[in-house]
């Protein structure tokens, strides 16, 4: 009797075991499916997904207009006010456009102007490690040098080697800047671009809000209580949605205004420009202020043409920055929207290769509604409690 209880246990052990292979080998293949889902779908996602997050912005202006009594007499209809938001957006969107555009031209016309002082700030530099090398020849190198050759030619064939290895990487150096303009510039607007396209989804969104609202409850719910249960749930989840993106966006236009603000005290050209591009980069956490500080340490390398002021400038932006990510964003959104760091960094990772320059946009957003649905859902509360911060 014993043996065959014993091998009724090593039979269950090994049902249970199998079925935790076959539960992880089809969550594997379902995330398989899934990626590849997305990347296929990228080009109708995209554009849905922008409209999406940036329906929680505009909807609470949206809602206010279509409800609020003007006059105490006359509401103004949903489909007016969805029209006035939409195209409120797309000017604000056109006049950000223009202005990076005017901008980045008068940048493009000085460069000429800036390579020379640029040339002149190699040259310097060539002429110092220059003098460093030959003192440091001179104190350890001397003794092993070669007999073969005498020193003078050796010197001279060695600041040859400098100079030449200076002057291609002042070249390699001016082409990197400039292809780093040039390519933030490209994909600044392209993202401007997908934003444009997804408008007409936008506007949909905001019209038919509270149709689709209410279709999405009727179809999960079946009953009078769990339809409460429904719309609780999506109450809740959208105020944390709402109150997540509308409290990114206010800090990161707060951020360019001040980093436009400061550097335009300290003199620095194209500040505005600058504090625009700060803000932009500034809704991709760590990689985003961390490339966003080229822009600003290239614009003043060109101008004043020391290190001394570009380690300022790079101080000031980064203190800026890392106070908005550190101090300022905890206290405005609380530990019930804070975020895991690793959590973060991975997604930005798995966007970013998904969706391209996009994804990692969308990254933290999409993070957010997880996060918001994990802590209304109690199916997926655990992994509600790994996201957070």
């Amino acid at each position: 009797m014993r043996g065959t209880s014993q091998e009724e246990q090593k039979e269950a052990e090994l049902q249970i075991n199998e079925g935790h292979v076959m539960r992880a080998a089809v969550l594997v293949i379902a995330t398989a499916v899934v990626t590849a889902m997305l990347y296929i779908g990228r080009s109708v996602l995209i554009p849905t997904a922008l409209a999406i997050f940036l329906s929680y912005i505009l909807a609470p202006m949206v809602s206010w207009m279509s409800e609020h009594e003007f006059g105490g007499k006359f509401r103004i209809p949903r489909s007016i006010s969805t029209t006035f938001v939409v195209s409120l957006s797309l000017t604000l969107l056109v006049f950000l456009g223009v202005f990076i555009v005017n901008e980045v031209a008068d940048l493009a016309s000085e460069l000429p102007e800036y390579e020379e002082t640029m040339n002149d700030n190699f040259q310097a530099v060539r002429e110092d490690i220059t003098a460093w090398q030959r003192q440091f020849e001179e104190s350890y190198l001397q003794p092993i040098r070669r007999e073969d050759a005498p020193v003078e030619q050796q010197r001279d064939s060695q600041d040859e080697e400098i100079r030449v290895m200076l002057e291609q990487g002042s070249t390699e150096l001016w082409t990197s800047i400039s292809s780093y303009v040039f390519g933030s510039i490209t994909s600044i607007l392209a993202f401007t671009g997908q934003a444009t396209m997804c408008l007409f989804v936008l506007f949909f969104i905001l019209l038919e809000g509270p149709v689709l609202r209410t279709k999405t409850i009727n179809l999960m719910g079946t009953s009078l209580r769990r339809r409460r249960i429904v719309l609780e749930i999506m109450h809740n989840v959208n105020e944390d949605v709402q109150r997540y993106l509308f409290n990114r966006v206010v800090t990161n236009i707060v951020l360019a205004l001040l980093v436009g603000l400061i550097f335009y005290v300290y003199g620095l050209r194209y500040a505005f420009l600058i504090g625009v591009f700060a803000g932009i980069f500034n809704f991709v956490p760590y990689l985003g202020p961390a490339v966003g500080s080229i822009f600003p340490i290239a614009v003043a390398y060109m101008q004043f043409g020391d290190w001394k002021n570009v380690a300022w400038i790079l101080f000031i932006y980064m203190f800026l920055t890392g106070m908005e990510g550190n101090v300022i964003t905890p206290i405005v959104l609380g530990r019930h929207l804070k975020l895991n760091s690793l959590a973060v960094l991975l997604a930005c990772i798995f966007w970013g290769w998904l969706w391209g320059p996009i994804g990692l946009f969308l990254a933290v957003p999409i993070m957010a509604v997880f996060k918001a649905m994990s802590e209304h859902i109690d199916g997926i509360r655990p992994m509600g409690e790994l996201l957070r911060g």
